[in-house]
């Protein structure tokens, strides 16, 4: 048997034949599940505009923590050294199955 989730977030079981609902929501089973995962932003400045002002230029999803040289290996790669960007690391949830 499946669920529904509507949209304040209550799940509603579902043995409907017809496959009818009257309400705005998600079909999922019961085997999905969210997971954490890891995303690295790298930003960097853009050149022709305010020194201040940067674009994302890269968004990398891994599943463990990255190390500073995962980090920093990811810049180098998208041409962002000690002057031209940032990183940012954020855990992110990903829906799944089981």
């Amino acid at each position: 048997m499946g669920y529904v989730i509507n949209s304040e977030g209550k799940k509603i079981r579902v043995n409907n034949p017809d496959g009818y609902c009257a309400e705005n929501v998600v079909l999922v089973n019961d085997d999905t599940i969210l997971i954490d995962k890891y995303m690295i932003n790298i930003f960097k400045k853009v050149l022709y505009e305010n020194s201040s002002d940067t674009e994302l230029v890269a968004e990398i999803v891994i599943d463990d923590e990255p190390t500073n040289d995962e980090i920093i290996f990811h810049m180098a790669l998208n041409g962002v050294n000690r002057y031209s960007g940032y990183a940012t690391v954020e855990t992110i949830k990903v829906l799944d199955f089981k």
